[in-house]
Formats: structure tokens, sequence, C-alpha cells
């Protein structure tokens, strides 16, 4: 195998597969990229067997041939190569990388090792913008847990209707829901998938502004094809919430909020928040929203801002971290806080947009109370003993 690449085109191959390489696998040959070189193109494809990519390059090919190279080494190694045409080479059982005036000789690994492209028949094929997929996946992704005993909620759930994509992800405290119309769906009419937060991540960052992307969704796996770069993952077993139930269809009160001022207000009441609970009281009061916060060692926070509210005063708690999230998640400059009891789940979403929302679970007055309380109760402890 001999193929020459141009370095930006190699460090793009590079960087794509290598986050989906497992160098903790105790299957060495994960820890390796494989290299195909055919024809013009070079294939490099990574795996961890939950997931596997594939990108497709440009080269110039001298000698087709089929190599692994190690992961993490190669993906270090191109990242300081010169600008300039870049040269692979198998020599006996090492893969010679030149550029310039320098060469890197690698140990490679039979390739026959390397797990096969996997192959699935799909229930239902979807095509939509690159741009439109990634911003769907961006608006919802902070809300898949990194770590939950229940495994369902470790992924983003795509649930498809006719030619409606909705798309949810949830932690049991905040949720995210996003929905877009595909430009064509072929396959079932209903078909839905958990997709790791692993492969979504991966994807988003693939996606471009031009072009489009192709999901197919099949029993037990997902397949992602922007074009240049193919993703094929398994799905999470099991059921994900019936998300339909924890979304609130009417509200008492709907009130508009200044975005920036809001996230403004929260990053200054943070600095002060409990760090147990993240904790930051909104008060809607007649044409004002007073933000307060109060850790009991360390002291307390008090702002306000400027809004159109004209009911009877509403006092509500968020942890400012989810809060914050959601803010950043929103594109519009005003937010819209849709409520009806201070302790009734609260959605968010942007001015006049109706394909995007947030169901953030309030925090109740009563756990506030409770450092206090039980503070109390240590220091009456105490003065038992010493008696």
């Amino acid at each position: 195998m001999k193929a020459v690449f141009k370095r930006a085109d190699l460090a793009f191959a590079t960087g794509v597969v290598h986050n989906v390489v497992n160098v903790q696998s105790s299957l060495p040959i994960l820890g390796n990229i494989l290299i195909r070189v055919e024809d013009s193109k070079a294939l490099f494809v990574a795996s961890d067997l939950e997931s596997n990519v594939r990108c497709e390059i440009a080269a110039e090919v001298e000698k087709k041939g089929t190599v692994t190279v190690p992961s993490r080494t190669f993906a270090d190694m191109v990242r300081v190569l010169p600008e300039g045409d870049i040269t692979l080479e198998l020599e006996g059982n090492r893969v010679r990388v030149r550029c310039e005036k320098l060469a890197y000789d690698l140990v490679t690994m039979d390739p026959e090792d390397f797990p096969s492209w996997p192959e699935f028949k799909a229930k239902a094929t979807l095509e939509l913008p690159q741009k439109t997929l990634r911003q769907v996946i961006e608006r919802m992704i902070f809300a898949v847990p990194q770590k939950d005993p229940r495994r369902v909620l470790l992924g983003g759930f795509f649930d498809v209707h006719d030619r409606l994509l909705k798309c949810v992800a949830t932690d049991g405290k905040k949720l995210a829901f996003v929905q877009c119309e595909v430009d064509s769906r072929t396959g079932q009419d209903k078909v839905s998938a958990i997709v790791p937060h692993k492969v979504l991540l991966e994807v988003s960052k693939t996606l471009g502004d031009e072009g489009n992307a192709t999901i197919r969704i099949g029993e037990r796996q997902v397949a992602f094809d922007l074009k240049q770069v193919k993703y094929v993952s398994n799905v999470i077993d099991g059921t994900y919430p019936n998300y339909d139930l924890v979304i609130p269809k009417t509200f008492e009160r709907s009130i508009a909020l200044p975005k920036s001022d809001l996230r403004a207000l929260i990053r200054q009441a943070a600095i002060i928040s409990d760090e147990k609970s993240n904790s930051v009281i909104l008060r809607f009061e007649s044409d004002e929203l007073r933000l307060t916060a109060m850790t009991y060692d360390v002291g307390s926070y008090a702002g306000s801002l400027p809004i159109s509210y004209g009911r009877e005063p509403l006092e509500i708690v968020f942890n400012h971290r989810f809060l914050s999230e959601i803010l950043d998640a929103i594109a519009t400059d005003e937010v819209t806080l849709k409520v009806n009891k201070p302790t009734s789940p609260a959605v968010f979403c942007g001015k006049e947009v109706s394909d995007t929302l947030y169901v953030l679970m309030p925090i109740k007055l009563a756990d506030l109370a409770q450092p206090e309380e039980e503070a109390v109760e240590d220091e009456e402890e105490g003065e038992g003993k010493k008696e």
C-alpha cells in the first residue's frame, strides 16, 4: 500500500474517526484506525463495536492496500505534521509516514482482525438538510445525562411519525423537545430509536451547513449518512419514557423575559447560590422580576430587571445550572416562560417558536429549608452530647 494525501484531508479524516476509537478496549485492534486505499480515494474507519465511523477522502494512489495504525499516536502525529504532501507506505509490518524531511515508522496490526462494516435493513429512511439536523441535535443534546442508572436516558430519542421527526432528551429534571419536518421519508410511517450520546455528539461535530443528511433507522441500529462521512451505531435497548405526558399543554401564566438580561442575573446569583441545590429564586411582581440566591454560611444575592407582568405575585425556584443550559440553547433574544404553579413543570421556549421547547422541574421551597433545619438539629444534638 502506498498513497499520497494532502495534509488538510488527512487531518480531517483522522479527526473524524479518532473520537470513536476506544483506546481502553480489551481488544488491541480497536485502538487502531483502519485505512483502506483504493483507486483515487482512501477510507478511514474506526469502531468500538457499539458505534462505527468511516470517512472518505481523496488520495493519489500508487499501490492499493489496507493497513491499521495506532489511533492516538497517528492523530497526534498528523496534528504536528507540516503543510504539504504526506505519503503513507506499508513496509513490512510497519507504516512509514513521510512529509518533507521527516519520517515516522508506526507498528501496524493485521487489518483482517478489524471489525467488518455493519450492514442492516432499515425500517425507515429519512432525508433532511445537514444544517437542520445539526440544529436539532445541538438544541437537545445538553439534556442527555452523562450518567444515569436508567440506561434509556443515556441517548436522544428519535421519534418519527410520517415526515415529522421529534427528538427528545431528558435527565428527569429537565427535558428538551425539538421537532422538524424532513424532506423525504420512506419505509414505515412510525419508527423510533434511542441514539447514544457519543454518536449524537460526533455526528453534530461533522454536520455542515450544506448538503443533506440521510438517517436510516433499523431494528437495533441507526445510521447517519453525511456523504463523505458515515456513522452506524447500535441503538439503546429499552422503552423511552412517554415524553408527551411530561409536557404541560395548558398554562395559567405566560411571561416574556429578555434572555441576555436574565442570563446575566443568573451568572451573578450563581456565585452565591447554594452548591448543593444550585437554587435561585425567581419572584415575579408587578412589572418586575426579582432574582435572589442564598447560602446560609456565605451570604445572599438580590437582583432585578423590569418585565411586563400584571398578575398576582409568583415565586418559583430553579436550579441555575439547568436554567442556564436552557437559555443558552434558545436562539431568540426573548424567552417565554409558561407556568401554572410554583411546584408544577415550567416550559421555556423562544419567542414565537413552536418547534422547540424545554421543560424544567422547579425546586420546592420546602426543600431549601432543609439545610437550616438540619443545622439546628445538629446543633441541638451537639449540645445534648455536651450535657
